[in-house]
């Protein structure tokens, strides 16, 4: 029995976007369950001797996240200073949850306070700083909870268009359906019927 003959096509086509639209939502539960924070660097400039980066944070979660305890700064104190630090939300996250403080003595670091950020809120962490290398971001907190920072590429790509991604594999599913449907009716030849050819002689 071969499974790979072409009448057989549509079944195996429907089981690998089965298989696909299974995997996906698989990997996507996976990175939700693990209590992941996207961030991204969205932004750099110079101006004069100091730099200004921005880290946009975003909950693509389904999770709200509370008491989030976040730290701009640098391994080894030579590396840069931190010199100002800022917080800025974009609707509808609420700009009345979030505090920040900055090391105005050594310049050392930057920290962020979050009370909460539901499902689709966005922050966007701005310093201002003097170095060869940007702060590098972390997450600590004093309750017992883990939380991911993951930084913006395939796997949160994944987590963002889950549903526009399995609505593309099946509309490919149905374009190959169909492609498949024509080429089965253009390849069926209609049979000889010697009744009829003997009546047109």
């Amino acid at each position: 029995m071969n499974i790979f003959k072409i009448d057989k096509f549509p079944y195996l086509l429907t089981i690998l976007f089965a298989l696909s639209a299974w995997s996906l939502s698989k990997i996507v539960d996976d990175l939700e369950s693990s209590s992941i924070l996207e961030y991204k660097l969205s932004q750099s400039r110079t101006n004069g001797d100091s730099s200004v980066v921005y880290y946009e944070l975003t909950n693509i979660t389904k999770r709200n996240f509370k008491k989030l305890s976040l730290k701009l700064s640098y391994f080894k104190s030579a590396d840069g200073k931190i010199y100002a630090a800022n917080i800025l939300t974009e609707p509808p996250a609420d700009k009345d949850s979030i505090s920040f403080e900055n090391d105005e003595k050594n310049m050392e670091f930057a920290k962020f306070f979050i009370s909460q950020m539901q499902p689709g809120w966005r922050y966007i962490l701005e310093v201002r700083f003097t170095g060869p290398t940007q702060p590098v971001l972390h997450y600590y907190s004093d309750i017992n909870e883990t939380v991911n920072l993951k930084e913006y590429g395939f796997e949160t790509f994944l987590v963002r268009h889950e549903n526009l991604i399995i609505v593309i594999l099946l509309i490919c599913w149905i374009i190959l359906i169909v492609v498949y449907c024509i080429i089965i009716s253009r390849d069926v030849s209609p049979e000889f019927n010697i009744e009829d050819y003997e009546y047109q002689i």
